[in-house]
């Protein structure tokens, strides 16, 4: 190592033209580096929705949300569940580990959830969705 810092002492040219050449082909790489504000990544999420017409949040969190994560509880590859109980409606929304399969976990999540013969009357069929982003 030292005699590489030496011959670069003993020439100037070679040095300048060596750190020239290194800038030159940064800045021209520089224009191909993809760059992207909010950039379009697919995080793994599954959002589960059941519609429960005319219910109160308490209602909706005892009939439906409580029984929607009991059955979802024992599903490979879940790190979080987020639950909403809204007037009307429950939101779930399951994180899963990042090399997880989409495909398998919605069809697990499905299965399970879709085998719960306790919900209210006034429950509609939940819809399922891979979502493209969380909102944590």
């Amino acid at each position: 190592m030292p005699k590489l810092i030496a011959w670069f002492v003993d020439n100037p040219v070679a040095a300048n033209l060596l750190m020239f050449i290194l800038i030159t082909s940064g800045l021209l790489a520089l224009q191909d580096v993809r760059k992207e504000e909010f950039p379009n990544i697919e995080a793994p999420v599954v959002t589960v929705m059941v519609p429960y017409l005319g219910a109160a949040p308490a209602e909706v969190e005892t009939g439906v949300c409580t029984r929607i994560e009991e059955s979802i509880d024992g599903i490979e590859n879940i790190v979080k569940v987020k639950t909403t109980a809204a007037e009307g409606a429950c939101n779930v929304m399951v994180e899963l580990e990042i090399n997880a399969d989409r495909a398998k976990a919605l069809d697990d999540i499905k299965a399970q959830v879709n085998a719960i013969t306790t919900f209210p009357a006034n429950t509609e069929r939940p819809l399922f969705r891979k979502s493209l982003c969380a909102a944590w």
